[in-house]
């Protein structure tokens, strides 16, 4: 599992990035549902037409997803709603794609990873999360362990409200304390990794699930008991002001764009990702 998605950031990465694909206008979020397990759904930004993605077996509380540049979806939660658990990285294994099916939720070996992130983003250099105590993490695959470790760990200056999300020119937004979007230094060489700094207030209460999709940044808000409806609203990135595209029946805890989002790297990060998505692979034959 964990070796799958090394495989698929680095040669994913390596090679999607020759022939980008274009966005696609579909978010996926999840929300708690009645029965006690985490709920999935997808919405298309063009339509606002919702899909029933079906139930998160084995997890109640799914704070943000990540899809990596295969397509496996991935997700980080707490045993509880109140941030005092231990935070855990999933796999989202899907069962029939064609129904509401439900799907299971395998654990991802995570070394000291922080116990309140709520935050989880996959990017040109890996793997990215961010928690309640304001702590932004990178984290890179360790085959030889089997595990994913910590490899640049900075304080954030503010609390992560709940998602990151990159931009199509690798900018990495995130939502922070009462509806701010900031954006986040994730260089690993730089002494300020992790330093956010506020962009705009969108004048939300809060704001649970981040997304880059077609060139625009949307946003789910997040009413007061996360309980009540969300919305899902387009912010424009020049004034903060937001747009409602469509009110939701649920409360959204944490949210990803689909598959086919490109980030463009760094000079120099792609031929790293080329040889390190090579050793994965070789990995993966023997």
């Amino acid at each position: 599992m964990t070796k799958r998605l090394a495989t698929t950031v680095a040669i994913g990465l390596a090679s999607i990035f020759l022939a980008a694909p274009a966005p696609g206008a579909v978010i996926y979020y999840t929300a708690e549902s009645a029965s006690g397990w985490a709920h999935l759904y997808s919405i298309d930004t063009d339509s606002a037409r919702i899909a029933d993605r079906g139930e998160l077996h084995g997890q109640r509380y799914v704070t943000d997803l990540a899809f990596d540049y295969g397509g496996a979806l991935y997700g980080v939660g707490w045993a509880n709603g109140s941030a005092n658990g231990t935070a855990k990285l999933y796999e989202i294994v899907p069962g029939d794609a064609d129904t509401a099916a439900d799907w299971a939720i395998e654990t991802v070996r995570a070394n000291r990873m922080e116990r309140s992130v709520n935050a989880a983003e996959i990017g040109p250099d890996g793997l990215f999360v961010a928690s309640v105590s304001g702590t932004l993490q990178q984290l890179l695959y360790d085959g030889d362990r089997d595990r994913w470790e910590v490899v640049a760990s900075g304080p954030m200056g503010m609390a992560s409200d709940g998602d990151l999300a990159f931009g199509d020119d690798g900018t990495l937004y995130a939502a922070v304390g009462g509806g701010k979007i900031a954006t986040v230094n994730y260089d690993a060489l730089s002494e300020d990794f992790g330093q956010a700094m506020v962009l705009f207030d969108t004048s939300a209460r809060a704001l649970f699930g981040l997304a880059f999709s077609e060139g625009e940044l949307f946003g789910f808000t997040n009413p007061a008991g996360n309980y009540g409806r969300s919305s899902l609203v387009r912010i424009d990135l020049g004034t903060g002001a937001f747009a409602e595209v469509a009110s939701l029946d649920v409360a959204v805890w944490g949210a990803a764009a689909g598959p086919g989002n490109a980030v463009v790297p760094e000079p120099g990060a792609m031929a790293l990702l080329a040889v390190g998505g090579l050793a994965c692979l070789a990995r993966r034959r023997r």
